[in-house]
C-alpha cells in the first residue's frame, strides 16, 4: 500500500467507529437534579407529601409522621423548586422560611392562622373571605357551634395520617362523620377547631384578620365557588334547598 493512505486508514476506522457508537448508544441527556413542584393554597400537609412525592423527590408518607403533622398550617403554598432527595427537613426549612413581600402583614395569631385555614376550604373569593371570618366571630362570641364541614373532613383523615397513610378530605363522607366527635368536629363542639385544617395563602390570611362587618350568621358555597349569605336559619334552609336539592 502506498504510504500516502497510512494516514487515510487511522481516520476511517474513527469514522467507523463513531458512526457505530452513535448507532448503538443512545445519547447522553442532562437530567437536572431538581424538580419543580406548584403547592396550591389550602393544601394540608397530607395534600403536600402526596405532591412531593409524585414530583420524584420522596417516597409517600415522608411528611405523615406526628412531628410533621403537627405543623399543619406553617407551610407556605407557593411555587418551588426541591432536590431530589430532599428530606423533610430540608422542605420545610424552604415552606417555612418563605416571607411574602408587600403582605402587609406583620405576623400571625394561633387564631388567625387556624381560620385562614378554614377559609381556604370553605371560600374560594377574598371580600367573601372576610365576611365569612365575621361570621365566624360572631358566632364565637355568642358560643354557637361553626358547623363548618372542612373541619369534619379533616378530622375524619387524620387518624390515617397519623398512620402514614394519605386521606382525600373531599371525598369524605360527612353525613356519616358528622355524627362522630373529634377535636376538628365544629358541629359537636363550640369553638375554633385544635388546630389548622390547611396551610393557607396570603388571600387567607389577609381576610383572617381582617373580618368584615355584617348582618349575616350563615352562609353556603355554591358549586360555582361563589357564596351566598343569610341574615337567619330560614333563609340558610331556603338556600340550601334551591342550591343542593336532595
Amino acid at each position: 500500500m502506498s504510504s500516502k493512505y497510512w494516514n487515510v486508514v487511522p481516520i476511517a476506522v474513527l469514522v467507523l467507529m463513531g458512526a457505530y457508537y452513535i448507532r448503538y448508544h443512545p445519547s447522553f441527556v442532562f437530567i437536572p437534579n431538581d424538580v419543580q413542584v406548584v403547592i396550591p393554597e389550602g393544601t394540608n400537609i397530607a395534600d403536600i407529601d402526596r405532591l412531593i412525592s409524585e414530583a420524584g423527590v420522596w417516597p409517600q408518607g415522608t411528611l405523615l409522621k406526628s412531628e410533621y403533622l403537627s405543623l399543619e398550617g406553617t407551610l407556605f403554598p407557593d411555587t418551588y423548586r426541591f432536590d431530589r432527595g430532599s428530606t423533610a427537613e430540608d422542605v420545610i426549612t424552604r415552606m417555612q422560611a418563605v416571607k411574602p413581600l408587600n403582605s402587609g402583614l406583620s405576623g400571625f395569631t394561633a387564631k388567625s392562622l387556624i381560620i385562614a385555614s378554614m377559609l381556604e376550604k370553605e371560600v374560594q373569593i377574598e371580600s367573601d373571605m372576610r365576611i365569612v371570618t365575621g361570621i365566624i366571630e360572631k358566632r364565637l362570641a355568642a358560643g354557637m357551634p361553626l358547623q363548618l364541614d372542612a373541619t369534619v373532613a379533616y378530622g375524619a383523615c387524620l387518624p390515617r395520617f397519623n398512620l402514614g397513610e394519605y386521606c382525600d378530605v373531599s371525598q369524605v363522607n360527612l353525613v356519616d362523620n358528622i355524627k362522630r366527635d373529634s377535636a376538628y368536629n365544629t358541629y359537636t363542639r363550640r369553638g375554633l377547631p385544635v388546630g389548622p385544617i390547611s396551610n393557607p395563602g396570603l388571600k387567607a390570611l389577609r381576610a383572617a384578620e381582617n373580618p368584615h362587618v355584617s348582618d349575616y350568621w350563615y352562609y353556603l358555597s355554591k358549586p360555582d365557588g361563589t357564596t351566598v349569605f343569610s341574615r337567619t336559619l330560614e333563609e340558610h334552609n331556603t338556600a340550601k334547598w334551591r342550591f343542593f336539592p336532595r
